[in-house]
């Protein structure tokens, strides 16, 4: 799903961010493309990143810190701006890292788009799942995550396996252990799960996210040289400029 609508300009922008929440839209119609209202997707990303910070009683800031980079964030996965290759400074083919140091909020940017772009039914939506999470998977049963993570072969209503393929955003590689037995022999799970991404990419244009505290190359030295250009080639990188975010007032 598109947007019909030129690029987002900056203070615009930024202006939807400084709003009361009572402006809130209502989204009864947001599905419909004939009504899809650019403004009412901004407030309604705005409206998810206060929900997922409500319970600790914050509310979501806009700084210098981030604010570029949520307005790139956003073209890039409502492809906006769609005659030209890079969208503000995105190439919209390729694959995103969000790299910055603990606490600066990378992950709950991507939860936010992730929640905020699986809710009005984007085509860039994705799944994000911790690199814990995906280590315990492949650690119990290796079949089934290469297949969960990979080409996702389901059965359909007539018992048929097809592939059901998803864009997904790894979150904090970079601090799990990389390693897991299978059948006796060590194994680098990280490296066969992203040559499958790769693949995906590639062939079907599935997309594979990251977020890291470390650098592109730094993340390249965990894997064998076939796979290291691999990673250079999916892989743009935007720092996140550091400021801790959790012990920050």
């Amino acid at each position: 799903m598109l947007i019909n609508s030129k690029n987002i300009e900056f203070e615009t922008f930024i202006k939807d961010f400084k709003e009361s929440e009572d402006l809130m839209p209502e989204l009864q119609n947001i599905f419909n493309p004939k009504k899809w209202n650019l403004n009412d997707t901004k407030k309604h990303w705005l409206k998810i990143a206060n929900e997922q910070l409500k319970s600790i009683g914050k509310t979501f800031i806009v700084d210098d810190n981030n604010r570029a980079l949520i307005l790139h964030l956003f073209n890039y996965f409502w492809n906006i701006d769609t005659t030209k290759e890079k969208v503000h400074g995105f190439d919209k083919f390729k694959n995103i890292m969000l790299s910055g140091n603990f606490g600066c909020g990378k992950t709950l940017i991507m939860e936010i788009f992730s929640e905020h772009l699986i809710n009005l039914r984007a085509d860039s939506k994705f799944i994000l799942k911790s690199m814990e999470n995906i280590y315990i998977d492949f650690q119990n049963d290796y079949a089934f995550a290469i297949n969960e993570y990979g080409l996702n072969k389901i059965k359909n209503e007539y018992g048929v396996l097809v592939e059901k393929p998803y864009n997904l955003c790894i979150d904090d590689i970079g601090t799990t252990n990389l390693t897991i037995k299978v059948y006796g022999n060590e194994l680098n799970f990280l490296e066969q799960l992203m040559l499958i991404r790769y693949e995906l990419w590639t062939k079907k244009g599935i997309k594979t996210h990251i977020t890291s505290n470390l650098t592109k190359e730094q993340l390249s030295k965990n894997f064998t040289d076939r796979m290291k250009s691999r990673i250079l080639e999916m892989y743009q990188t935007k720092k996140i400029l550091s400021i801790n975010r959790r012990t920050s007032k």
